[in-house]
């Protein structure tokens, strides 16, 4: 959580597809969806930051599976099938001809995300509301501002005895019953 706070958009998210991606080479594309997403969301509500802008690139990038026959069902069924012709392929076969394509959607799946994450979801603007679980997130009416909008209330995590919550920007706030928003 504390890394992805020190992190531009435009590497968090090549950093999220590049993962991703190695991840699901190695693992299936769902084994890395389903151990990855829980924790990038978990590292997104710790640092305040939106979700949208860890979970979206890792997402797209767990389908990204071109290199090895265990990757995706339909590369097994290649690879088992070819034993039966006179030279079957090898795995090497199948690195040497999905590298070329895994590293072109790579760079163009980036570029397009991280379009896409500014101007169609707005991740680069404060925490959203919906994404404030109200246990582990509080939601409290503190001004505050980002380098693209101002707002009127915010997402803070709050301690374990509830009477101090720390802001996106590292301030801690007083909890009190005056300025919790229902969520």
């Amino acid at each position: 959580a504390g890394w992805t706070k020190t992190q531009t958009s435009f590497w968090l998210t090549c950093s999220m597809v590049g993962l991703c991606t190695v991840f699901t080479q190695v693992f299936s594309a769902v084994g890395t969806a389903g151990t990855i997403l829980p924790a990038l969301n978990s590292a997104a509500l710790n640092s305040l930051r939106n979700p949208l802008s860890m979970l979206l690139p890792a997402t797209v990038a767990c389908s990204f599976a071109f290199c090895l026959p265990t990757a995706m069902p339909s590369n097994i069924v290649v690879f088992a099938k070819s034993q039966d012709l006179p030279r079957a392929l090898r795995v090497r076969d199948f690195f040497w001809s999905g590298l070329p394509t895994t590293i072109i959607v790579v760079i163009v799946s980036t570029w397009i995300l991280w379009c896409m994450e500014g101007t169609v979801y707005n991740t680069r603007g404060p925490f959203p509301q919906w994404a404030c679980d109200g246990v582990s997130c509080l939601w409290v009416n503190v001004p505050g501002t980002t380098g693209y909008e101002d707002f009127q209330s915010q997402a803070c995590i709050p301690n374990t005895e509830l009477t101090m919550c720390r802001l996106a920007n590292g301030t801690v706030v007083a909890v009190g019953e005056t300025n919790i928003v229902p969520i």
